[in-house]
């Protein structure tokens, strides 16, 4: 997969299919969540393969502004794994595991082509 097949397929739109739970969130390890299937509303024109997508939805009951709400995509050529395009986080208030405090802030992780060729799903 290409940079270029992963921003269309975070780009495509999408619809709800389904939600889990049906209203409101369920409270697990300390954390609100919610998850979603979607399907694309019109074809992805590249990169897609035929999967689908799920979003998650995760809040921090003790510190709120602890959040990860990300887009994941399964494609039929491997049903049983899921590539986590984009995750979007709250401030995890740790200011040393980087040097320019990006833990510290909300903050975009993208995955890229080179992650996924080392395996990173």
């Amino acid at each position: 997969m290409t940079d270029k097949e992963i921003h269309s397929l975070i780009a495509c739109p999408k619809r709800i299919v389904a939600r889990y739970p049906n209203s409101g969130y369920r409270i697990e390890n300390h954390s609100r969540r919610c998850d979603l299937d979607l399907a694309p509303i019109t074809l992805v024109t590249s990169g897609y393969w035929g999967g689908s997508f799920k979003v998650f939805i995760r809040q921090s009951v003790e510190f709120v502004e602890g959040f990860s709400i990300g887009l994941r995509y399964q494609t039929s050529i491997h049903p049983r794994e899921f590539i986590t395009l984009v995750r979007y986080n709250g401030p995890h208030g740790e200011t040393g595991r980087d040097a320019d405090g990006h833990y510290a802030l909300p903050h975009i992780h993208r995955i890229t082509a080179a992650e996924l060729s080392q395996g990173n799903l």
